[in-house]
């Protein structure tokens, strides 16, 4: 019992448009009024869950959900019958159900198990639907609009698109959502009405950022597996950061997470680029701006919390400004009909391939250990012009390689242990007076200051880079 589908945000101006799309393809209507349960400490929304009541005309269905998978997500609905007034939750519906059960003891721990139910939110919500056929695939697509809140905090307006696989497979799916981006220029949103109304209720703007998670590879995997598994580990992580940065409610983590799981996507698309579709690798460049704006502003912004203690809280407007700026941009870049479609496409490329074709493409392993070892040897070869523009991009291949390097590897474990502190002293320091310069018109007078407090820590910062770099041997 999972349900597999993508979900859209409808952009303000191209609403009425979209409206008239859906009202020509004749589509049902159905009224829809759920109420979400939960916990007083919100178990529920803790394991990813939801549990929801939801009236459907005059029907009650109750449903359980759970999962945070971008395409496919558990769910078990259970119809409940005509009534005038909602029927009360009823758990042991789920007792014949293994992964219900398993689920709701984790939700119902020790701790929680004599904690009763109660409704956080509500949605109403007016859905016209329809089916469409794509190939040979069946997609379900839906526009809802209406509201998802409670009275006691704030309701927030819901205008989106889903489209639902019905019958068929995931790839056609992708395809015709890809069709619409294009008319339409909906943008991908991975949150679904549980997680914003959970927010809701928790009087959060967004969810908190998770920490940023390297992918841990089989090491028997070929060229061609490691770049599906790579793309799709990545994937999950990037789209809700992506969603809160739409929303220009992001904070500082979901920027962090969100640059390196575009940086590394980065490095996968260059090392595997003889194993990615074109029409991924022709659109990569949006990945690299974005990837280059995200490395500006994560060292704008720190720069300015760590002058901001040095100076006796004194206020940095312009580089408030500045990265009022970026906010809005990046909210731009990730809401455009590119970047959504260069997404739908590398979720499309990391779907599960055919296990009965053969794969001879040669083991991701042994390519990797050679580029390590030709990245290794440039480095080498540039440790007496440390401060060579160059350097940083090679820096950041040689931290991709061994991140992705298995373990029993014992020369890359070795490196390891103490380029990590190579790439961050790089990365998050030495590299602050060209992005203060790159951005000195923005920045104006208060460049003064930032340019003299870099310089100040900039040589201890560099005597411990070089100490580190003294390390990197070829033997």
């Amino acid at each position: 019992m999972h349900e597999v589908e993508l979900k859209l945000q409808v952009p303000t101006h191209k609403r009425t448009i979209v409206k008239n799309a859906i009202q020509k393809l004749s589509p049902d209507a159905i009224s829809l009024h759920a109420q979400y349960f939960d916990t007083p400490d919100f178990a529920f929304s803790k394991h990813y869950a939801a549990l929801r009541l939801r009236k459907e005309n005059q029907n009650w269905v109750q449903t359980l959900k759970a999962g945070n998978n971008t395409l496919s997500r558990y769910e078990n609905e259970i119809d409940r019958g005509i009534s005038e007034h909602a029927p009360k939750i009823a758990l042991d519906l789920y007792k014949n159900d293994k992964k219900a059960q398993k689920l709701l003891s984790n939700i119902f721990s020790k701790d929680n198990k004599n904690k009763l139910l109660e409704i956080k939110f509500e949605t109403i919500v007016e859905r016209k639907f329809q089916i469409l056929n794509h190939e040979n695939t069946q997609v379900e697509v839906c526009l809802d609009i209406g509201s998802v809140g409670n009275e006691q905090y704030k309701k927030q307006e819901i205008y989106e698109l889903e489209f639902e696989l019905k019958h068929g497979n995931v790839q056609d799916l992708i395809e015709l959502v890809q069709s619409w981006v294009k008319k339409y220029h909906i943008w991908l949103d991975v949150r679904s009405k549980a997680e914003r109304g959970h927010l809701i209720a928790r009087q959060l703007d967004a969810s908190i950022a998770e920490t940023f998670k390297i992918v841990s590879l089989d090491k028997k995997l070929s060229c061609h597996q490691a770049s599906q598994h790579i793309v799709s580990h990545y994937i999950q992580q990037l789209l809700p950061n992506i969603a809160v940065i739409a929303d220009q409610v992001a904070e500082s983590k979901h920027f962090t997470t969100t640059q390196l799981c575009i940086e590394n996507i980065c490095h996968s698309l260059d090392l595997l680029s003889a194993y990615i579709p074109k029409s991924i690798l022709d659109q990569s460049n949006i990945l690299k701006d974005l990837n280059q704006m995200l490395l500006d502003f994560n060292h704008l912004y720190t720069l300015q919390h760590q002058t901001y203690t040095s100076t006796e809280n004194y206020d940095f407007k312009n580089i408030s400004r500045v990265l009022e700026k970026y906010k809005l941009d990046f909210s731009k870049a990730v809401t455009s009909p590119q970047f959504t479609l260069l997404i739908l496409e590398l979720l499309k490329f990391s779907l599960p391939t055919d296990e009965k074709k053969k794969d001879e493409t040669p083991r991701f392993e042994k390519l990797l250990t050679e580029q390590y070892t030709q990245i290794k040897q440039q480095l080498c070869d540039k440790l007496e012009t440390p401060l060579d523009p160059s350097l940083f991009g090679l820096i950041a291949q040689f931290q991709y390689y061994l991140n992705h390097s298995h373990k029993y590897l014992l020369a890359q474990q070795m490196d390891k242990s103490y380029f990590s502190e190579v790439y961050d002293l790089y990365k998050n320091h030495l590299l602050s007076k060209d992005i203060v310069l790159r951005n000195i018109k923005a920045i104006k007078t208060e460049q003064f200051f930032l340019l003299g407090w870099i310089s100040a820590r900039e040589d201890k910062i560099f005597k411990r880079y070089s100490k580190l770099m003294s390390k990197l041997k070829i033997k």
